[in-house]
């Protein structure tokens, strides 16, 4: 699996993939490492799922693309529960990418015999988890808020490429999770994309660019 997915990443654009399995988990990965497993694990159930209630409707569906303004996401099927995610920039050569992939996709029958561990959820305590107030979703659309957590999104774009708004949102949605949306608690969001970042260059670059968004404006 890992040779199939480094033969993708070689195609000029291609920032990397995985491969999915709906009951077990990630198989096989070379994405960057800011890309956590329990981040793939949710990102392949969602598209996954986007998958199937589109093949429900059209029998005869290959793939799925979903184009961002940073990337573009493509999900194909397998095998039964298996999956391939390609993820890449907006400029990478679809024609080419398609035609690899028609190539490549043979090679993945043998795949669903595979005895992957099944991926470990996350542990609990005793007690009962933060509930989450809003929404990424609710709280970008906030104002005054909203408008700066949208303006550091497009910032981290500059700093971790094509794939930041998806990096964005899964750290907004844990910042949620145990903190009230407000310029307060802001530094904590920035913490949790500075470990998403994972280099101190480009963390200190981050902070240039989002300080003027960091305090309400007056």
């Amino acid at each position: 699996m890992k040779q199939v997915l480094e033969e993708v990443k070689a195609i000029p654009g291609v920032v990397g993939g995985f491969v999915f399995n709906s009951r077990k988990g990630v198989a096989a990965n070379n994405l960057p490492p800011v890309f956590k497993e329990a981040k793939l694990v949710n990102i392949g159930k969602m598209l996954s799922k986007m998958y199937l209630s589109g093949k429900t409707n059209f029998s005869d569906i290959t793939e799925i693309s979903l184009y961002y303004e940073e990337s573009v996401v493509i999900i194909r099927e397998a095998a039964p529960d298996l999956f391939l995610i390609v993820i890449s920039d907006p400029s990478v050569n679809l024609n080419l990418l398609t035609m690899s992939l028609n190539l490549i996709m043979d090679d993945f029958n043998t795949l669903t015999e595979l005895d992957m561990e099944p991926i470990q959820g996350a542990k609990t305590g005793s007690g009962s988890a933060p509930k989450k107030i809003v929404t990424a979703e609710e709280v970008l659309q906030s104002a005054p808020l909203g408008n700066d957590l949208n303006s550091m999104k497009a910032a981290l774009a500059k700093v971790m490429g094509p794939m930041a708004k998806i990096i964005f949102t899964d750290a907004l949605n844990e910042w949620l999770q145990s903190n009230m949306p407000s310029y307060a608690e802001l530094g904590r969001l920035v913490a949790i994309l500075e470990r998403e970042i994972n280099d101190s260059d480009k963390s200190a670059y981050y902070r240039e660019l989002i300080l003027p968004y960091l305090e309400p404006k007056t």
